[in-house]
């Protein structure tokens, strides 16, 4: 069977919504978590919050994910608690690395079309 994940809403340090140099910091916290990024050796890493379910189960999981320098996200790895999360992201590398430059999201205006088909 299917796994599905589902992350709800994402984050404000979540690429989707541009980066932010606001939104990165040294070092993950149980405190700032959800709302901050580090960089490791160049590369964005967050935490991301979401639930897996798959053959009738269901679990929160802590995701750390990352948005590298080919400019796609991945899922580096998930974990049962946030603290083992924090840790894991924490000690990908003890370098920062160069910052990834700052993005703004692309602008998307979408509107429902009312009247009649032509």
């Amino acid at each position: 069977m299917a796994t599905c994940i589902f992350f709800g809403f994402a984050g404000p340090q979540d690429p989707i919504y541009g980066i932010s140099r606001s939104n990165i910091t040294d070092r993950l916290t149980r405190r700032n978590c959800n709302t901050k990024a580090i960089v490791r050796n160049g590369i964005y890493v967050w935490i991301a919050k979401g639930s897996i379910s798959g053959n009738g189960n269901r679990a929160t999981r802590y995701f750390v994910r990352t948005y590298g320098r080919d400019r796609k996200e991945k899922t580096a790895k998930h974990f049962e608690r946030q603290r083992d999360a924090i840790e894991y992201a924490n000690s990908l590398s003890t370098t920062q690395g160069a910052l990834p430059r700052e993005e703004v999201p692309p602008t998307v205006i979408a509107s429902i079309r009312r009247g009649p088909r032509a």
